[in-house]
């Protein structure tokens, strides 16, 4: 049984008076203050990455990686933000020069993660649907980790598709090795 001094207490908890209203404007704007001056803080860096893309041939058809330097903003992980402005694939002017992306449009990164100087990219499943043959996975590939070892602390590179390790990617059945070395972009 409730006391007449708790529903009192109780009414006046709900009751929205002037005082109240202005206490709790006062509360909420003191929050939305100290959110946005714990985002000011944070420093925007700049540093200049090498991206790659290719280009082919009209002729023979022959494909090269041709490394594009970029100023690549960050907060915190420049390489993070580097493989995402490569997923993006290349700028109008850089399409005007014929530079394209076998990286299949919609692959994003859900998290990468340097430790040890091992780098782990995981992507989402879209990283597979590249169906333009053997030789533009390849490509593929090589412009992750191209890209990935332009940083002097990445030293071994894993792969993994929406979070889980895979033996092959694609219908063509591409390998996809545990971790890559620098060396290991020869055999690709």
């Amino acid at each position: 049984k409730e006391t007449a001094s708790a529903s009192s207490e109780r009414r006046l908890e709900t009751q929205k008076t002037p005082e109240r209203l202005d206490t709790a404007k006062k509360v909420e704007s003191k929050k939305t203050t100290t959110r946005k001056t714990k985002v000011e803080s944070k420093a925007i860096h700049t540093r200049t990455s090498t991206i790659y893309y290719v280009t082919v041939d009209p002729t023979m058809g022959e494909m090269t990686l041709a490394g594009i330097k970029k100023t690549v903003k960050y907060i915190d992980s420049p390489i993070t933000r580097t493989i995402q402005l490569l997923l993006k694939g290349p700028g109008e002017a850089e399409r005007k020069r014929g530079l394209k992306t076998f990286i299949p449009q919609g692959t994003k990164l859900i998290s990468a993660s340097l430790k040890n100087n091992h780098l782990t990219l995981n992507f989402n499943e879209n990283f597979e649907n590249n169906y333009l043959g053997r030789e533009a996975i390849e490509i593929q590939l090589k412009q992750i980790l191209l890209t990935c070892f332009e940083f002097d602390e990445v030293k071994t590179v894993s792969i993994l598709i929406n979070g889980e390790k895979k033996k092959y990617i694609t219908g063509e059945g591409i390998l996809l090795k545990h971790y890559y070395t620098r060396s290991d972009l020869n055999a690709l």
